[in-house]
């Protein structure tokens, strides 16, 4: 025995949890269910008002000029044309949202994967992107991916995915 009592030797991991499977199951369902239903509603949030403002911006963009006009002749007056920097924004915009979708693919597959007590590691990651704050509905991922890692950082529950493999 060392007498380094920072030694790591000294600890044992527990070889068998102190919960049973159907145990974990329950504890991480309530967190799981949260991040998909809060991954499709961000999702539909996020996307559609991405989609909506990229097809303003590309096919109505007389509509987005007379909401704004002042802002767009500033835009003239410095050599940017208004129509240009609308199509660049409506392509940026299509391409939030399409990364909008992928997150939320990702968020709600692993909240299922964790519901059955499957991939931690996929688990982890969609409570993490459930914290980015760049969804639509920030204000109801950030809790759920608090929620969902204080589950997934509990002892039982890691050996329980673990043995669950």
């Amino acid at each position: 025995m060392s007498d380094n009592p920072y030694s790591s030797s000294n600890i044992q991991p527990p070889s068998r949890p102190n919960m049973s499977l159907d145990q974990v199951r329950e504890k991480v369902k309530l967190p799981a269910v949260f991040m998909m239903i809060g991954a499709i509603l961000n999702t539909l949030i996020t996307a559609g008002t991405s989609f909506t403002y990229g097809y303003i911006f590309l096919f109505e963009q007389e509509f987005a000029i007379n909401t704004n006009p002042q802002q767009f002749e500033d835009l003239e007056r410095q050599g940017i044309s208004a129509e240009a920097f609308l199509t660049g924004y409506a392509y940026f915009m299509f391409g939030f949202g399409i990364i909008a979708i992928l997150m939320g693919l990702v968020i709600f597959f692993a909240g299922y994967r964790m519901m059955k007590v499957k991939n931690w590691g996929l688990a982890m990651t969609g409570a993490v992107l459930s914290l980015i704050p760049c969804q639509g509905c920030c204000l109801l991922g950030i809790p759920i991916g608090i929620f969902a890692i204080m589950a997934l950082a509990d002892s039982d529950v890691k050996l329980g995915f673990k043995q669950n493999r």
